[in-house]
């Protein structure tokens, strides 16, 4: 009987409600926040708040649609696989650059049971990164005749670095104050004033 190899259907990347598009280029979201003097002393200013949403959405040079950064630097990588002749399938995930071909190996030496894996991203660089999953029937089946089969995510967003904020007193009882993030779309900033 000839061997069938397994498929790889499908990965996703953090929870579903949390994967939104992001756009090309630099998102030079920023929330400006002027608070104004309720008296004649800066002391007095009022807490200010700003919302900014500029997230725009677009296509890889890939042409696949872009995942926004997942919260916090641990991303859930789960996918979904069969094998036509029900053999027990292993997995093995990688990780590379939008673009690159040097695939860095994220599970151990030896492939997992398991079909999801929490991806640390602390120690990689901010930017986009594809994840590539294989699937594999060797433990069911002798060398020479084990089958693997892989897919490639879309783009994923690692942005761990926080926004840059950058305040400036424009005048005498004002301050203006603007956050900008290189990756990612400012969805929100606070000021306040003496814990207030």
């Amino acid at each position: 009987v000839t061997n069938q190899g397994p498929v790889v259907r499908s990965i996703q990347v953090g929870p579903a409600e949390s994967a939104t598009d992001a756009g090309d280029g630099e998102a030079s979201g920023a929330a400006q926040a002027i608070a104004k003097a309720m008296g004649a002393s800066t002391a007095n200013l009022a807490q200010a708040m700003a919302d900014a949403s500029n997230a725009a959405s677009g296509t890889s040079n890939g042409g696949h649609p872009k995942l926004a950064a997942q919260a916090g630097r641990v991303k859930s990588v789960s996918w979904t696989a069969e094998d036509p002749d029900g053999d027990t399938l292993v997995h093995r995930v990688w990780c590379a650059r939008e673009g690159s071909e040097d695939w860095i190996l994220l599970t151990a030496r030896e492939p997992i049971a398991e079909t999801a894996y929490a991806w640390d991203t602390e120690s990689f660089p901010d930017g986009y990164y594809v994840l590539r999953v294989e699937a594999s029937d060797e433990n069911a089946n002798p060398r020479g005749d084990a089958l693997r089969h892989a897919r490639v995510s879309p783009p994923v967003l690692v942005d761990n670095t926080r926004p840059s904020v950058t305040v400036r007193e424009t005048a005498p009882g004002q301050l203006a104050i603007e956050v900008k993030d290189a990756l990612s779309p400012v969805a929100r900033a606070e000021v306040s004033v003496d814990g207030q």
